[in-house]
């Protein structure tokens, strides 16, 4: 389905964003639309250079990032080479890219006699090709059953932890935190190592982060206390070691931060809708969103305010240092009456310290609507831009007169691995009712941070307001829990984006002196080693020898595709210098005559099989490159018009085709000629 377009001054004119405003979207377009097979929407979603994946309790819908369905699987239909249980056994799903690997990773619990955590990592980059899937029991003594499975990674492990309930009456019981090996899930190993740690004294819902730093340790964030004293306080947990013996222990608190409530009074359904007196349910306030950046732990979840008394909801975020420093914090939050309630947040932070909170907002004047906001690393400390609507809602929701519109539990805001600068939100709001029920829907968006110059990734440790004086018990991070090494999860029967294009395409490059002579063809296969790409560049702009700099031993490539929206979809590295070929290495470079020529058989990193670079007056000039196999991350297809294709070089010079009309331009296959 195509995909609404938003008008954003900072990306489309390059004008500076006034620093109150958080900036619009790029591009948003809707995911899943309520089919009403389940009440609850639990939406969670991820993506990667060439995809975007969105899941609820209901389905996994696979789209290209203009929004166009690319696959869509029910639940029981993705499980069931390892799960037999019908659609309402299943519940909780999360989906997770790893920019590092470039695989997927999805997790789902299953119900009935047993408890299954069911675990999921993509065999290539595109997650409509084969998976890898491990069942997990929870529990064999049938004791206690799991929820709100929530999922992290970092070099070793993909960690997931799970609350763990008795059956007996429904109470709190232990937390299980699953660190799973990473590379036997990516290489498809038939079974699967994990450690499982079961500490009853850490509270619940320690969600691990989504590191997106090179760091050997899992860190967790988890909500300790939220009124002690009139002090609330986070707690840091840190997972390390190696695959086989590591450790889990409780780090730092993280405080003194205001006091708020766990629930609404009487776990009531809380949050006012417009056209309804029937109110929505916003759950609990346990953590939601965690991701390493840059250093720090970012965390985000929602609270109820004011403490003793709740009448609203509102979002927390917290930074704090691998050490548990709390670097800055701040409350999206609404004291006036009638008030307005935020829940169900989630985080992204990118390179630049930017980051981007998504969540759901309810109030009496409107229908419950996806929102986000923004805060740059150069905003004042513990600030967030003023918000804005990612989709408003359309209807009220009440799914179940008796308890209200029980709202989804997750959101997902993710950093875009195309260029590690924007982020994308998925957010759920409430969708127009279908013969006579109420329906939620999910809506993603891309925001684009405004250019802001000289950004700072860390600050001083800020003064929170409020800011009680801590009176809770000494931090004592000396607390380890058990682990079980437990290699029992059964399989059943990469590709990595480089970031060296940039956030849009590059103005000034060399184009072709006569319209029609560059071509481009992109053929998609379910087997990716199939997979090819041609792009010629010819009868050129001027171009001269010296132009290409010293690719034999400097001069490195990047061959950038971009979409209609300015979105970089596909991105293949061609280092300098380099041995390549498998009979006998020999130099990859090679100076022609005139110009030069890369030649890479084995299709690395990138897929990259040969490049050719011929220097010459105007009209003669000519580029050449062809890639194929695994190793070549194809956009989704069919792109959105007009496509730019550039070729850059780190020696200062940018060559571009652009494509206005295709041949041809479906799921299998592009194919154009330039303007």
């Amino acid at each position: 389905m195509a995909g609404e377009e938003h008008d954003d001054p900072a990306e489309s004119t390059g004008e500076t964003f006034p620093r109150t405003t958080s900036p619009g979207t790029s591009s948003s377009f809707v995911a899943i639309i309520d089919p009403n097979t389940r009440a609850i929407a639990n939406p969670h979603g991820a993506v990667s250079a060439s995809y975007v994946v969105s899941a609820t309790n209901a389905e996994i819908l696979v789209q290209n990032r203009n929004g166009a369905e690319l696959a869509r699987r029910s639940l029981t239909d993705f499980w069931s080479p390892i799960y037999s249980g019908d659609l309402f056994s299943l519940e909780s799903c999360r989906v997770v890219y790893d920019p590092f690997r470039s695989r997927w990773v999805f997790t789902s619990l299953g119900g009935g006699t047993a408890m299954w955590l069911l675990v999921a990592a993509s065999d290539t980059s595109d997650p409509r090709g084969s998976w890898s899937l491990y069942k997990i029991d929870t529990d064999p003594s049938r004791t206690m059953f799991g929820d709100r499975p929530s999922v992290g990674f970092n070099d070793q492990w993909i960690t997931v932890q799970v609350d763990m309930y008795r059956t007996s009456d429904n109470y709190f019981a232990e937390s299980h935190i699953y660190a799973l090996d990473k590379a036997g899930m990516y290489a498809g190993a038939s079974t699967i190592f994990y450690q499982l740690f079961t500490p009853n004294d850490f509270g619940r819902s320690q969600v691990p982060a989504l590191s997106y730093d090179v760091t050997e340790k899992q860190f967790l964030l988890g909500e300790w206390n939220n009124n002690f004293n009139g002090v609330g306080s986070l707690r840091l947990f840190v997972i390390e070691g190696d695959t086989s013996n590591a450790t889990l222990y409780a780090d730092a608190f993280i405080g003194p931060l205001g006091p708020w409530d766990y629930r609404a009074p009487n776990y009531a359904a809380f949050a006012p809708q417009l056209g309804s007196t029937q109110k929505i349910h916003l759950d609990d306030s346990r953590m939601q969103s965690v991701v390493y950046r840059n250093g720090a732990v970012w965390g985000v979840h929602g609270i109820f305010l004011p403490a003793g008394a709740p009448v609203r909801s509102a979002v927390q975020w917290v930074q704090v240092s691998q050490f548990g420093d709390l670097l800055q914090g701040g409350r999206l939050d609404d004291a006036a009456a009638p008030y307005i309630s935020y829940a169900f947040p989630s985080i992204a932070v990118n390179k630049n310290n930017d980051a981007l909170i998504g969540y759901s907002r309810f109030s009496a004047q409107q229908y419950a609507s996806a929102n986000y906001a923004l805060r740059t690393a150069a905003d004042p400390l513990g600030t967030l831009r003023d918000e804005r609507v990612l989709k408003a809602g359309e209807a009220p929701y009440i799914k179940n007169p008796a308890i209200g519109g029980y709202w989804g539990r997750y959101s997902a805001t993710v950093v875009d691995p195309a260029n590690d600068t924007s982020m994308w939100t998925l957010q759920q709001y409430a969708a127009p009712p279908s013969g006579g029920i109420d329906r939620w829907g999910t809506w993603w968006g891309r925001v684009v941070p405004p250019a802001l110059p000289n950004p700072t990734p860390t600050g001083p440790t800020p003064t929170r307001t409020p800011t009680p004086t801590y009176t809770g018990p000494t931090p004592t991070p000396t607390e380890t829990a058990t682990s079980t090494p437990t290699p029992t999860a059964t399989a059943t029967p990469t590709v990595t984006a480089t970031p060296g294009c940039g956030l849009q395409p590059e103005s000034g490059c060399r184009t072709p002196a006569v319209p029609g002579k560059a071509s481009l063809s992109l053929k998609s296969k379910d087997d990716d080693s199939k997979d090819t790409l041609a792009w010629t560049w010819a009868k050129g702009a001027a171009t001269a020898r010296a132009d290409f700099g010293d690719p034999l031993a400097a001069a490195i490539y990047d061959l950038c595709l971009y979409d209609a929206t300015g979105v970089l979809v596909a991105d293949a590295n061609v280092p300098a210098g380099g041995l390549c070929g498998a009979k006998g290495p020999k130099p990859c470079w090679k100076a022609a005559r005139p110009g030069f020529v890369y030649a890479n058989k084995g299709a690395t990193p990138d897929g990259v099989t040969k490049l050719t670079l011929s220097a010459g007056v105007v009209g003669k000039a000519k580029l050449a490159a062809q890639a194929k196999g695994h190793n070549l991350v194809l956009p989704g297809l069919p792109l959105a018009l007009p496509v730019t294709v550039q070729l850059k070089s780190t020696a200062g010079v940018c060559w571009e085709a652009r494509y206005s009309t295709a041949a041809k331009n479906d799921p299998g296959q592009f194919k154009a000629k330039a303007d």
